[in-house]
């Protein structure tokens, strides 16, 4: 029975990379990897966590000077050359368009002196030519690939000082109810010793969804001069009898003639101005033909504009004073 309970706990703790939360300071599942251990083939990885990328090793550290808060830190290590990799955790229970902001605290050790191991009387440094460095990542669909395009990473910082961790973070909003959080590490040169410290993560909402965008007011349709307005005269052209409020443009808009039409059609000038009452041409009959039955101003000589004018002229005289 003991060997059967011993095997489930095994189980549970290497698939640990999903959990639901209330909402708190921090909804990372064991945050400082100070809270137990889970064994993997070249040491073991912190509870809650999981790993990714190809170090030799991955256990926790206990040397003070390469932990930022007792007892422990997270250490991955290579030796004899460099590696790509880190931890990853995925929080569900999160609030889909909230903005969240992972960070952690990191120092990195690369060394080539496989004597001294890079330590002086004046203490310990790294090769930092070895290009080490860190960054962070949210992926704010839940997805656990360290490679997708999904993720928002943090720029990155080589925090070489020993003894030293640097905090690095990045802010990424949820687009579902889950997101999963990253650590990186990686090296442009092999060393003897390569490690990197991890301590202390933290994943805090920082801002709520925003809010709702408010529809913009659409502005009431533009109403012209109506139709019925007009008369239709016995020899089928049309005279748009102006009421108050109404101006040239609205009259154009109307009946769909272009201003330059409806000044030529009355001798008007950009400057004309009408009035209540008075008598503008908006088409021409197609053909007339002069006859004792029709009025003066609409004779057979309406199909050209030079005779439209003269029939304008005689229907709106006001006007006409006001041209001369």
């Amino acid at each position: 029975m003991r060997r059967i309970l011993t095997l489930v706990w095994l189980i549970l703790m290497v698939v640990p990379v999903q959990f639901s939360h209330a909402q708190g300071a921090n909804l990372l599942q064991n945050p400082n990897f100070d809270n137990g251990l889970t064994p993997i083939a070249g040491g073991a990885v912190p509870a809650s966590w999981g790993l990714w990328g190809n170090p030799d090793s991955s256990d926790k550290e206990e040397l003070g000077a390469l932990t930022h808060s007792q007892p422990w830190s997270w250490r991955l290590r290579k030796d004899y050359g460099t590696f790509t990799g880190g931890g990853y955790q995925t929080v569900s229970g999160i609030q889909s368009g909230a903005t969240y902001r992972f960070s952690v605290y990191a120092m990195i050790w690369t060394c080539d002196d496989g004597v001294y191991s890079c330590r002086t009387g004046e203490g310990t440094y790294s090769d930092t030519w070895s290009g080490g460095r860190v960054r962070v990542g949210i992926d704010p669909t839940g997805g656990t690939d360290p490679y997708s395009g999904n993720i928002r990473w943090s720029g990155f910082i080589s925090p070489f000082t020993w003894g030293s961790f640097q905090s690095v973070s990045v802010d990424a909003r949820a687009t579902g109810t889950t997101i999963t959080v990253f650590m990186y590490y990686t090296a442009d040169q092999g060393t003897r010793f390569q490690d990197v410290f991890w301590d202390d993560a933290a994943l805090v909402k920082i801002a709520d969804p925003p809010p709702p965008a408010t529809p913009r007011p659409t502005s009431p349709p533009v109403t012209y001069a109506p139709i019925a307005t007009s008369a239709i005269q016995t020899d089928g052209a049309v005279i748009h009898i102006v009421k108050a409020g109404e101006s040239l443009w609205a009259i154009s808009q109307a009946y769909g003639v272009s201003l330059d039409t409806l000044r030529q059609l009355n001798g008007l000038s950009d400057g004309s101005v009408i009035h209540p009452g008075d008598q503008i041409i908006v088409a021409l009959a197609p053909t007339a033909t002069v006859g004792p039955s029709q009025t003066p101003m609409l004779a057979a000589t309406a199909t050209s504009f030079e005779q439209a004018t003269r029939i304008a002229q005689d229907l709106n005289p006001r006007i006409l004073k006001m041209n001369l």
